[in-house]
């Protein structure tokens, strides 16, 4: 018969490899940390979606505001047009091309996006312009601006265009000179399109951030970055689309370099050129991304900690109880070797606490009968 404290000690010092109490220490601590890190992450995707439509937002008012800076830009144009049309005073007939050629050489002057004046009759032939090429006429006027603004009898802005013996660009800003209520003559300011570019860098859009003009023909008139790159030329045949659907708006272009960006586009109705603004989508992106990293890694390093302290805490655990254990054992019982019975008749008695069972003699047996007896 073995004896009980022993098979006691033995029952729980193998308890928690039964159960694994370090194990469920583990456990429980990565039940805590596990919830706890998918819910920050939660949290961080539902910031970044805000942080997007915050971005949409931002973007859509930045476009507009360099759209009305561009209009007013074109506005003070027109307005000094008019003056010099109001100055010339040109009659029905045929006007006075050295009055007009005195009068815009001092506005162009004070003009220095404008690299000359130009004056067309409505049919959109060029009669003079200021500095005077050498056979009379501009050649290099840009199509029919002349005609489009007598026949609109409104300003309109030509398409980008080029000379044939130089390297710049221009548009022309044409206005119509009416004179009751009939038009003779359109004035026209060519203006350098690195000059609206340079008017697209001094407006408050994001430093990195590339702002395009684009005009009616789907053409780049100016451009804040690499404008030698991409002046003049055509814009992808998907902004060209969705451009011709709608007057502003947010879309997910990738860029000519390959990166993938942030874009909004406004368009205005009074003169049809475009504002685009493309935000790289890494300036947007980068920072929430290097968030979840970081919460991927403590997250890691959470659990790692939590598995670690679960198993030291288990360790803990176990020897607390091993130790009640052992000292409950040795309170109520006295270990020591068990003595063999002397008769097959003999019988346990108990002696009492942190004493041990131990068999009976048969004198001690008949003693007790007789005591019984008397």
């Amino acid at each position: 018969m073995q004896h009980f404290g022993a098979r006691e000690s033995g029952t729980i010092s193998s308890l928690h490899r039964t159960i694994g109490l370090r194990a469920i220490a583990a456990a429980l601590v990565f039940a805590i940390v596990a919830p706890l890190g998918v819910l920050a992450v939660v949290s961080v995707q539902r910031a970044w979606r805000r942080q997007l439509a915050n971005v949409d937002s931002q973007n859509i008012a930045t476009v507009k505001a360099i759209s009305v800076a561009v209009d007013q830009f074109l506005e003070k144009t027109t307005g000094a047009l008019d003056v010099l049309g109001e100055l010339h005073a040109a009659s029905l007939g045929a006007p006075d091309l050295d009055e007009f050629e005195h009068l815009a050489g001092r506005i162009l002057l004070y003009q220095p996006t404008w690299s000359a004046i130009i004056l067309a009759d409505p049919s959109g032939r060029v009669l003079d312009s200021v500095p005077r090429p050498d056979n009379g006429v501009d050649e290099g006027a840009g199509g029919d601006w002349a005609s489009a603004a007598a026949t609109n009898r409104k300003t309109t802005v030509s398409p980008l265009f080029q000379p044939p013996d130089g390297r710049a660009r221009f548009v022309i800003v044409a206005t119509p000179v009416t004179r009751r209520a009939a038009v003779v003559s359109v004035l026209g300011a060519r203006v350098r399109a690195e000059g609206l570019s340079a008017l697209l860098r001094q407006q408050q859009a994001p430093p990195t951030a590339i702002v395009t003009l684009v005009d009616n023909n789907n053409r780049i008139v100016a451009r804040t970055q690499d404008e030698s790159s991409f002046v003049g030329t055509s814009v992808s045949p998907a902004f060209a689309e969705l451009r011709s659907r709608t007057s502003q708006g947010v879309w997910r272009p990738v860029l000519r370099d390959g990166r993938p960006s942030y874009s909004a586009f406004s368009r205005s109705p009074q003169y049809d050129l475009t504002v685009s603004l493309a935000l790289p989508a890494e300036q947007v992106d980068g920072p929430i991304r290097r968030i979840l990293w970081l919460l991927a890694a403590a997250w890691v390093v959470a659990l790692t900690l939590g598995a670690v302290l679960g198993l030291l805490l288990g360790h803990v655990v176990v020897r607390a109880m091993s130790s009640a254990s052992s000292a409950i054992a040795a309170k109520w019982w006295r270990p020591g070797p068990l003595e063999s019975p002397r008769s097959t008749n003999s019988l346990p008695v108990f002696v009492g606490p942190r004493k041990r069972w131990r068999p009976a003699t048969a004198s001690a047996t008949r003693r007790a009968v007789s005591k019984t007896n008397s």
